[in-house]
């Protein structure tokens, strides 16, 4: 074993020497200094590079010569004089955009209005607070620096979002004071729309004994795995007042239709329109409708519609999900009936148990619309 060790020794060194000899034989003497890096290109090689060649009529290989030019490339003579026949200067403008919180210096006024826009508006993109920013201060600064002072500023993403909030709720109060001046809770109409399918007949708990998993028993229908839009008008006085479903979710024109016009439901009979039928200007039902700020809901022919009827249209301010009774507990108690009659769901769908459903909630004495309303603070 020694021998043959002694053997593939030399053998597996070899090649390890035979690499390392080129690289041995290029080191430079002792006493040598090393060469010094080439130095970075200059304004000034540039100007003498437009000049040689732009004035002097020289040729590239020429100023690219080492004796007799300015020894440089190719590729900066190009570069340099593209630059100059593009915008008459040779400067590269390198770094010019990296301007940090430590070299830009913001004054009081310009902090000020940083603060004041942030404030104001705390739901706006920082993008187009730059924008703006740089439009009525006149200072441009890049979209890093911008960001740098309202971080030194103190203003972080958690804090803005507690600005917005509570902008949220001051616009929320003062448009439920506008509404509530000329309005009475009686006379207003909640219109939105809410998606079922099979999902919602199971919840995320249950009970069951310690130490074994909750397993709720699914029957697979065909007529449950559709996934139906209701279409829901709901009042103080009358709770679910009217209602209309469809497959899918509603287009504008299918909801202008159903609200405005007679339209045939999924049973297959003519109704009135569910909206406009219950307007009484005389009696003051339904003169206020509600709606919140989907595209489905802003049309112009709409809006006429409904004055044709002596009512108006108001929108909720958005991000103001608080302000709807359908969305504080008229929903909520719905899907929980159904949660609770989940066989009955089964057997006969989701469009006839939801209607079954809204049946059994409005025969409360009101006593859901109320506090429905009551959650929204219109009572």
């Amino acid at each position: 074993r020694q021998e043959i060790r002694a053997r593939l020794r030399p053998a597996a060194r070899a090649p390890v020497f035979r690499r390392l000899l080129p690289c041995a034989s290029r080191r430079a003497p002792s006493g040598a200094r090393p060469a010094a890096m080439p130095a970075a290109y200059s304004e000034d090689l540039a100007w003498r590079v437009v000049m040689r060649l732009h004035f002097f009529r020289q040729d590239v290989a020429t100023v690219c010569d080492k004796q007799l030019g300015l020894g440089v490339s190719r590729h900066y003579v190009s570069d340099v004089m593209r630059r100059f026949e593009e915008s008459g200067s040779v400067a590269t403008h390198q770094g010019a955009g990296a301007d940090t919180t430590d070299r830009i210096r913001f004054s009081r006024e310009e902090d000020n209005l940083i603060v004041r826009q942030v404030v104001g508006s705390p739901r706006t993109q920082l993008r187009d607070h730059h924008a703006s920013f740089k439009l009525e201060s006149g200072v441009v600064v890049s979209y890093s620096a911008f960001c740098g002072a309202v971080r030194r500023l103190g203003f972080s993403r958690k804090r803005i979002r507690k600005i917005a909030y509570r902008c949220d709720r001051q616009r929320a109060c003062a448009w439920l004071r506008e509404l509530l001046t000329f309005h009475s809770p009686s006379e207003l109409g909640v219109l939105d729309e809410t998606s079922k399918d099979k999902s919602v007949l199971q919840g995320g708990w249950g009970y069951s004994l310690r130490g074994i998993d909750c397993v709720a028993p699914d029957e697979v229908l065909e007529h449950i795995m559709q996934r139906v839009s209701c279409l829901v008008l709901y009042t103080l006085g009358g709770g679910f007042e009217d209602w209309a479903f469809t497959d899918g979710t509603y287009t504008k024109e299918y909801f202008l239709h159903v609200t405005t016009e007679n339209f045939t439901d999924v049973h297959g009979y003519v109704r009135r329109p569910m909206l406009t039928s219950h307007i009484n200007a005389r009696k003051g039902r339904c003169t206020a409708i509600l709606l919140d700020n989907a595209k489905t809901h802003h049309m112009h022919e709409f809006v006429a519609r409904v004055a044709m009827h002596r009512a108006c249209v108001i929108y909720i301010p958005p991000y103001c999900h608080f302000l709807s009774p359908l969305d504080n507990g008229a929903f909520g108690a719905l899907v929980q009936w159904l949660r609770r009659n989940y066989y009955y769901a089964q057997q006969v769908g989701i469009v006839r148990a939801m209607e079954r459903g809204m049946r059994h909630l409005n025969a409360d004495s009101g006593r859901l619309a109320r506090r429905c309303f009551r959650n929204c603070g219109f009572l």
